[in-house]
């Protein structure tokens, strides 16, 4: 790999200890055909992992192969390297469950509606469940659910 000297230099850690690495690649970096097939690799993995959840779920409706790929063609379509989405793994218990809470709160507000979940749309669903997260009353009242949802959950764990 040809590391121009000017390159930045970010630390990472291997077995406890920091050392330094340089990241060669920025934007306007024209790619070799190497880095182009683990860049488009990488695509392929991050939306098998963002998508597996949904695209099981649409499996289980019984939805058709049309429906899935449109979820994939939308997700794509919206994709950015390096640019975290709702809907993807939290960390923080709370804030996952809030984010449970706040997507099942979505989709039972399309139900209400009467409008089907599949024409509604998962990019559409995670972004109601965002406005409801980012609403300050009815955010608070997700936030404090998941409070006690991620307690129980802790104390399932301690049996």
């Amino acid at each position: 790999m040809n590391i121009e000297p000017s390159s930045e230099i970010r630390p990472f850690t291997v077995q406890g200890i920091k050392l330094n690495i340089p990241a060669p690649f920025a934007a306007g970096h024209t790619c070799t055909e190497g880095e182009a097939s683990s860049l488009n690799q990488t695509l392929v993995e991050n939306v098998r992992n963002n998508l597996a959840a949904d695209i099981g779920e649409s499996i289980k409706k019984g939805e058709s192969l049309d429906v899935q790929q449109k979820m994939v063609d939308e997700y794509v379509g919206e994709y950015e390297f390096g640019v975290r989405r709702g809907g993807l793994r939290e960390t923080d218990p709370v804030e996952a469950a809030a984010r449970e809470i706040a997507l099942e709160f979505a989709k039972r507000a399309v139900r209400k509606s009467g409008k089907s979940l599949k024409d509604y749309g998962m990019d559409q669903l995670r972004t109601d469940a965002e406005a409801a997260l980012n609403d300050p009353t009815l955010g608070a009242k997700i936030r404090a659910k998941a409070e006690g949802v991620a307690k129980a959950r802790a104390e399932a764990l301690d049996l």
